[in-house]
């Protein structure tokens, strides 16, 4: 949770105001429940770079909270290279598209599992 002054917000990463953030690796990311995104980018010259990870949705009310996965806005961006994403596709689920991008050269394979998760990998074309 990140407290500023009158406002709270629940997530897991956040970029504001000419921040630039990457994020590089393997690790596991996941929302359980509760109301809020992977990533909160937000303000002119903000970037969150996403190279990898494994960014798990699982909670029941994600498409009913103000939990759009990614979001940016303010002319933050969030660009995706990388990262397999359950639960999620990342071409589509942001505030604003324009902002939220898989970037050129690479592409979304889903792939639906036995238990019915569908996993939306970020490969190179």
């Amino acid at each position: 949770t990140v407290d500023l002054p009158g406002k709270v917000f629940n997530g897991v990463f956040y970029a504001l105001n000419g921040a630039q953030l990457d994020i590089v690796g393997d690790g596991d990311v996941t929302i359980a429940s509760g109301i809020g995104p992977f990533i909160w980018c937000t303000g002119a010259d903000t970037q969150v770079n996403i190279y990898g990870g494994n960014w798990t949705q699982n909670s029941p009310d994600f498409e009913n909270d103000f939990c759009e996965g990614l979001y940016a806005n303010r002319k933050g961006e969030v660009n995706i290279y990388g990262g397999t994403f359950v639960n999620f596709d990342p071409s589509t689920g942001g505030n604003d598209p324009g902002n939220i991008r898989v970037m050129e050269g690479y592409k979304v394979v889903s792939e639906t599992q036995d238990n019915g998760d569908v996993w939306y990998t970020v490969v190179k074309k």
